[in-house]
């Protein structure tokens, strides 16, 4: 039988992946909030999601037409 714990936070991963990215910024100063994130975070499905967020933002820092 699932704790539950492991419930609470699969559900939460779950929302989390199908959110969406953070509210519109800067994609410069996006990847930088979440870079901090990650190096915080001790949850590991917690951190599964944060890079993925990282990966996702850092694509759309060099898909900016200010980044050459």
């Amino acid at each position: 039988m699932l704790s539950h714990g492991f419930d609470s936070k699969v559900a939460w991963f779950t929302a989390e992946m199908e959110a969406p990215l953070m509210a519109p910024q800067s994609t410069d100063q996006e990847w930088r909030s979440i870079a901090e994130q990650v190096s915080k975070e001790m949850d590991s499905a917690k951190l599964t999601i944060l890079v993925d967020r990282l990966c996702r933002a850092l694509d759309e820092h060099h898909k900016s037409p200010l980044v050459q």
